[in-house]
């Protein structure tokens, strides 16, 4: 799942863990989460006892939404919530029909299943509001974020691996935009200055923290501890585990 659209996510079995800012919250095996497009959650995936980890997601993209509103007559929405992701509760006929694109799994990745696609999402929407008519306020404001200062947002957000694109957009900014202004800011190139920050930070947690590597790689924004443990020791000239 990505949340670079708004998201149902359903938790079929196992355990979904999101993070943000404010924290963290455990969405277990039934429950229906919605994930918003216009903020940086981080995730991280628990099987259940039988090594299992499901999710059914659907992505309702901006395009479509654009269209709904139109096409129902739904005013343009400026939505004040500051929440990167929230629980639907007392949603069956929601979770009936999150149910029901299990199938549909392997179809929607055919090229020729893109009009479905479309059929399905605006049918998750309608479901949605209906059970939910305060997530209008979400699913129709179609504002761009506004523009941040830039030291501040990345101090707080550069542990999310998320694409240069994505801090951009969050930030405010045309990618072209946010590179020239992060290189005014920061004196180097965006990707240069994540790797450093994201191993000072792992260095930290391991050596005076007494952390482990793969308590801390996730945490501090890598994806794969190899890759951690390798880069670790290229920079720092030791592997994470002699710390």
């Amino acid at each position: 799942m990505k949340n670079e659209e708004h998201t149902i996510v359903l938790i079929k079995s196992g355990t979904l863990e999101l993070s943000d800012l404010k924290g963290t919250t455990r969405f277990q095996s039934g429950d229906l989460c919605f994930c918003s497009a216009k903020s940086l959650i981080k995730q991280r995936s628990y099987p259940d006892p039988s090594g299992k980890y499901q999710e059914i997601s659907i992505a309702l993209p901006q395009t479509v939404l654009k269209t709904f509103a139109h096409e129902f007559n739904h005013a343009e929405q400026h939505s004040t919530t500051e929440r990167s992701f929230l629980k639907l509760t007392e949603c069956p006929l929601l979770l009936n029909y999150m149910r029901s694109l299990l199938p549909y799994k392997e179809i929607f990745k055919q090229e020729n299943s893109k009009e479905l696609l479309i059929v399905k999402v605006k049918e998750a929407i309608i479901t949605l509001l209906m059970e939910n008519p305060e997530m209008k306020q979400i699913l129709f404001d179609f504002s761009n974020p506004p523009k941040v200062e830039l030291k501040p947002f990345m101090l707080q957000h550069y542990r999310f691996n998320v694409e240069l694109k994505r801090f951009a957009y969050l930030s405010g900014r045309s990618l072209s935009t946010f590179k020239r202004d992060f290189e005014r800011t920061f004196q180097t190139a965006p990707s240069r200055w994540l790797m450093q920050k994201r191993l000072e930070q792992a260095y930290y947690l391991i050596k005076k923290k007494r952390r482990s590597a793969s308590a801390v790689y996730l945490e501090v924004g890598f994806e794969d501890l190899s890759h951690f443990s390798y880069v670790f020791k290229k920079h720092f000239g030791v592997p994470p585990s002699q710390l």
